[in-house]
Protein backbone atom coordinates (compact mmCIF):
# COMPACT_ATOMS: atom_id res chain seq x y z
CA UNK A 1 0.00 0.00 0.00
CA UNK A 2 1.78 3.00 -1.14
CA UNK A 3 0.59 6.63 0.12
CA UNK A 4 -0.58 8.78 -2.33
CA UNK A 5 -0.99 12.41 -1.81
CA UNK A 6 -4.42 13.77 -0.51
CA UNK A 7 -6.04 17.22 -1.01
CA UNK A 8 -9.06 18.13 0.59
CA UNK A 9 -10.11 21.82 -0.62
CA UNK A 10 -13.80 24.03 0.26
CA UNK A 11 -14.71 26.46 -2.38
CA UNK A 12 -17.94 28.89 -1.85
CA UNK A 13 -20.88 28.57 -4.28
CA UNK A 14 -18.96 30.49 -6.83
CA UNK A 15 -16.41 28.41 -6.87
CA UNK A 16 -13.66 30.62 -5.30
CA UNK A 17 -11.11 28.47 -3.34
CA UNK A 18 -11.95 28.95 0.85
CA UNK A 19 -9.49 26.88 2.18
CA UNK A 20 -7.52 23.60 2.48
CA UNK A 21 -8.11 21.53 5.12
CA UNK A 22 -6.04 18.51 3.99
CA UNK A 23 -2.86 18.27 1.52
CA UNK A 24 -0.62 15.54 2.56
CA UNK A 25 0.54 11.96 1.91
CA UNK A 26 -1.58 9.01 3.09
CA UNK A 27 -2.68 5.47 2.94
CA UNK A 28 -5.73 4.06 1.58
CA UNK A 29 -8.50 3.75 4.23
CA UNK A 30 -10.98 5.87 5.97
CA UNK A 31 -10.49 8.79 7.12
CA UNK A 32 -12.51 11.62 8.61
CA UNK A 33 -12.14 15.52 8.62
CA UNK A 34 -13.87 18.42 10.29
CA UNK A 35 -14.19 21.82 9.26
CA UNK A 36 -14.39 24.41 11.76
CA UNK A 37 -16.43 27.03 9.30
CA UNK A 38 -13.30 29.12 8.69
CA UNK A 39 -11.50 30.10 5.62
CA UNK A 40 -7.84 29.72 5.12
CA UNK A 41 -7.26 33.30 7.49
CA UNK A 42 -9.02 31.83 10.10
CA UNK A 43 -12.08 34.29 9.48
CA UNK A 44 -15.77 32.22 10.41
CA UNK A 45 -17.79 31.93 7.19
CA UNK A 46 -21.41 32.86 6.99
CA UNK A 47 -23.78 29.58 6.65
CA UNK A 48 -24.92 28.32 3.22
CA UNK A 49 -23.79 26.03 0.53
CA UNK A 50 -20.25 25.21 0.09
CA UNK A 51 -18.25 22.99 -2.62
CA UNK A 52 -15.57 20.17 -1.99
CA UNK A 53 -13.04 18.64 -3.82
CA UNK A 54 -11.30 15.42 -2.64
CA UNK A 55 -7.63 14.69 -4.39
CA UNK A 56 -5.79 11.96 -4.87
CA UNK A 57 -2.81 11.30 -7.24
CA UNK A 58 -5.35 9.18 -9.38
CA UNK A 59 -8.65 10.42 -8.65
CA UNK A 60 -10.54 13.26 -8.07
CA UNK A 61 -14.29 13.74 -6.92
CA UNK A 62 -16.47 16.92 -5.67
CA UNK A 63 -19.57 17.05 -3.43
CA UNK A 64 -22.22 20.14 -1.85
CA UNK A 65 -22.45 20.33 1.52
CA UNK A 66 -24.55 22.92 3.58
CA UNK A 67 -22.73 25.04 6.72
CA UNK A 68 -25.23 25.91 9.25
CA UNK A 69 -24.74 27.65 12.27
Amino acid sequence: NTPSNLELTIYNINGQKINTLKNEFHNSGDYSVVWSGKDSKGKPVSSGIFLYKIQTDNTSSFGKMLLLK
